[in-house]
């Protein structure tokens, strides 16, 4: 039986327990997901007492993170306790944890939608039918950068961006307008580590440009994010193209160790910290002290069509834990950790 299960999805969403949409997509403009409720629809057909854990798919990598830079950092020097998490892909989504906790406020952020100045090529772009707030003036991120945007830049199916050479202007753009995305971050949250990843992130050759960008565009203002500190502030992911399954165990994980201490009671046989650990390395190392098989399946009449989720099931002595991360198809993974 299931002991916790922790959703990673799309937003916006409502993240907040006590709401009544708690567990909904809210506002998306992808068809058929707009006022779903997610953890309802699940919750359905789960024992009464599972533990639901519900974020975004960027807040929940952006805790996945978190905990990854404080186990690795063993001796403490850079006393992270802030990170965000921004994808670059079919759309922008920021992240944040701080002090160990994602960050909702009014809902979660949505920094993907924040204004940047025009590139000094984009006085005649075009951003039309790509922004979410439609506000004139308003320069939004995801309008400039995702891949719908660098698309119509380059003139290209968004599938061909990959053909593109590192050369393209289409690169010093995007590397413009993320630079300017992490530069506001720095400026408004002081975040530690700033972790890209998405589609967009999969050419390294824009990590270099961006940290440049950074340092000339906050010129000194921030004393110690240098250029040579801007290597270990500006980074990709350590959970790669994994980083929404991980972050959706995490949410399990941290639910299922927030009820043990409640309960005062061990919700798995060994060291909880020692379990998760060789779960979230199992997951990214793919050297197999697991067995991992995988079923593809077609989506039920429970959730709207089109983008559905990822399910992993980890088995550990006691507690079965459920990562769920709504995304573009269903496949379902059970993991048995030895």
């Amino acid at each position: 039986r299931f002991g916790v299960v922790g959703i990673a999805t799309f937003g916006p969403v409502d993240p907040r327990r006590g709401s009544p949409t708690f567990g909904f997509i809210t506002e998306t403009p992808k068809p058929g997901w707009r006022n779903t409720d997610v953890v309802g629809r699940l919750a359905g057909s789960l024992d009464a007492d599972v533990v639901v854990a519900f974020d975004t798919d960027v807040n929940a990598p952006a805790v996945a993170e978190y905990r990854a830079t404080i186990r690795d950092d063993a001796e403490g020097s850079t006393a992270v306790t802030s990170l965000a998490y921004v994808t670059v892909g079919t759309g922008v989504g920021v992240g944040l944890c701080v002090n160990g906790a994602p960050v909702h406020g009014f809902l979660h952020p949505e920094g993907g939608h924040v204004a940047a100045p025009l590139h000094a090529g984009d006085a005649a772009y075009d951003a039309s039918g790509l922004t979410a707030l439609a506000c004139d003036g308003w320069h939004e991120i995801e309008a400039m950068v995702a891949t719908r945007a660098l698309a119509r830049r380059a003139g290209c199916d968004a599938k061909d961006l990959a053909l593109l050479p590192d050369d393209h202007p289409v690169w010093d753009a995007a590397a413009h307008y993320l630079a300017s995305l992490v530069a506001t971050l720095v400026l408004v949250v002081s975040p530690q580590r700033v972790v890209l990843s998405g589609g967009v992130m999969q050419r390294a050759s824009l990590f270099p440009e961006i940290r440049r960008k950074v340092v000339a565009y906050l010129n000194g203002y921030i004393p110690n994010l240098d250029a040579a500190a801007c290597e270990e502030v500006v980074v990709p992911s350590k959970w790669r193209n994994d980083a929404g399954i991980v972050g959706a165990l995490t949410l399990a994980r941290d639910a299922l160790l927030e009820r043990e201490a409640l309960e005062n009671t061990p919700a798995v046989s060994s060291s909880s910290t020692t379990w998760c650990r060789r779960l979230l390395g199992t997951l990214t190392s793919r050297r197999t002290s697991a067995t991992t098989t995988t079923t593809p399946t077609r989506t039920s009449s429970e959730l709207p069509a089109g983008d559905v989720a990822t399910l992993v099931l980890v088995a550990s002595g006691y507690a079965l834990l459920a990562g769920i991360v709504i995304g573009r198809y269903w496949t379902l993974a059970r993991t048995r950790v030895r």
